[in-house]
C-alpha cells in the first residue's frame, strides 16, 4: 500500500462491467463524492466538469469517458503533463485505465478503483490526517480491513486458478465481487465514521469540527477563493507597478521642464549677447568707414608729399634766372638783326639768303 495519502478514485456511471454499476470519485480527505457521466472534462478552469483543485493544471488538462463499462482518459495537451503509473500520457491519445492504476495531475493524485470487486485499495489510514481512531473504536478498524484484505487475496488466489479469459465469466465474476467488497467495505467506512464523531471526547471534537469544515466549504468554491485572492493579489502588484511607473515619468516631465526652463534662460541670455554683438558690428562698421576716410586722405598726403618733393628738386629759382637770361639773350640778338638789315625787316621784306634760324631754349 501507498504511504503517501492520495485520492480514491471510483468512477461512477449508468453503465458499466454489470448493469446500474455505479463510479464515483472519492476524496479521503474531503470526504467528497464526485458523480461522473459518460464523459468528462477536467481542469482548472471552472467551466470545466470537474475542477482539478491545482494551479499547476491547465484549464483543459484531461478527457475521462466511460465507454461499454471501461474507463479511458486522453490528455488534453496539458502544460504539465497527465502522469498514468509514473508513464507521461501522449497528448490527446485515449489509453484504458483500470483498478489500481494511479492517476497523477500535477500534486493531486487519483488511485482508480470500482464497484468491480473485493481489490478495494484503501489508503494507509495510519499516514493519513485521521489517525484519531487509536483504540477508541477497540482495533475494529484495522480488524474490518485485515478481514478485507484476508479476503481478497483468498478470492484473487481462487481466480488465478479458475479458467476462463479476464475479458469473459471471469472478469464478470470479479466485476461482481469487486460490488460485493466495495459495498462491504463502505458500510463499515460508515460505522467508522459514526463511531469516530460519537465520541464526545476533545479529539472527537476537533475531528467534527474538521469534517463540518470541510463538508461546508467544497473545493471547488475554495480553488475560486485562492483564485480570487491570486487575482486580488496579481491587480495589486499590477496597480503598484502602475503607480511606480506614472511617478517615474512624472519624475521625467518634471525633469524635462527644468531643462526647458533652463534652456529658455540660456536663449534669453544668448539673445542678449546678440543684440549686443550687432551693436558692436554696426559701431564697428561706422568706424570702418571713418578708417577708409583716414587712409584715403592719407594716401593722398602721400602723393601730396611725393608732388611738394619733385617741384623742390625741380628748382625752379635757378630755372628762371636761366630763362631770364636766355630771354634777355634773345632780345639782344633780335635787336642786332633788326639793326643789321634795317627797313626790310621793319617792312617785313627779305633779302635773298639763308633762312634765319631762332632757336628759343
Amino acid at each position: 500500500m501507498s504511504q503517501t495519502p492520495h485520492r480514491v478514485i471510483l468512477l461512477e456511471t449508468a453503465e458499466g462491467y454489470v448493469a446500474n454499476d455505479n463510479y464515483y470519485f472519492f476524496d479521503v480527505h474531503g470526504y467528497e463524492k464526485i458523480m461522473l457521466s459518460e464523459e468528462m472534462i477536467w481542469g482548472r478552469s471552472d467551466k470545466c466538469d470537474f475542477v482539478i483543485p491545482d494551479d499547476g493544471a491547465s484549464g483543459q488538462h484531461m478527457k475521462v469517458r466511460i465507454l461499454d463499462g471501461q474507463i479511458y482518459v486522453t490528455d488534453l495537451g496539458s502544460r504539465n503533463k497527465t502522469i498514468l503509473n509514473g508513464r507521461e500520457l501522449e497528448p490527446n491519445k485515449e489509453v484504458p485505465v483500470n483498478p489500481k492504476d494511479v492517476i497523477q495531475i500535477c500534486d493531486q493524485e487519483y488511485s482508480v478503483s470500482s464497484h468491480s470487486g473485493k481489490r478495494f485499495d484503501l489508503p494507509d489510514l495510519s499516514h493519513s490526517n485521521i489517525n484519531i481512531l487509536e483504540d477508541n473504536t477497540g482495533g475494529f478498524v484495522d480488524r474490518g480491513f485485515d478481514a478485507i484484505q484476508k479476503e481478497q487475496a483468498e478470492i484473487e488466489a481462487k481466480e488465478d486458478n479458475s479458467p476462463g479469459s479476464e475479458g469473459g465469466l471471469k472478469g464478470l465474476r470479479k466485476a461482481k465481487r469487486y460490488i460485493q467488497a466495495l459495498t462491504e467495505a463502505l458500510v463499515e467506512i460508515d460505522l467508522y465514521i459514526k463511531q469516530v464523531f460519537d465520541m464526545q471526547d476533545e479529539r472527537g471534537k476537533i475531528l467534527r469540527n474538521i469534517r463540518d469544515t470541510e463538508t461546508k466549504i467544497s473545493k471547488a468554491t475554495h480553488q475560486k477563493v485562492e483564485s480570487c485572492k491570486k487575482d486580488i493579489t496579481k491587480h495589486e502588484v499590477e496597480r503598484d507597478s502602475h503607480a511606480r511607473e506614472i511617478s517615474a515619468e512624472k519624475n521625467k516631465i518634471a525633469e524635462a521642464e527644468k531643462l526647458i526652463s533652463a534652456a529658455t534662460a540660456r536663449i534669453e541670455t544668448q539673445d542678449s549677447q546678440i543684440a549686443l554683438l550687432e551693436v558692436k558690428i554696426s559701431t564697428l562698421k561706422e568706424n570702418h568707414g571713418l578708417f577708409d576716410q583716414l587712409v584715403e586722405m592719407t594716401q593722398e598726403g602721400k602723393i601730396l608729399e611725393h608732388k611738394i618733393k619733385a617741384l623742390k628738386d625741380m628748382n625752379l629759382k635757378n630755372k628762371k634766372e636761366g630763362i631770364t637770361k636766355e630771354i634777355k639773350s634773345k632780345e639782344e640778338d633780335f635787336k642786332n638783326l633788326q639793326s643789321q638789315f634795317g627797313e626790310d625787316l621793319q617792312t617785313g621784306k627779305k633779302k635773298k639768303g639763308p633762312k634765319a634760324k631762332l632757336s628759343l631754349k
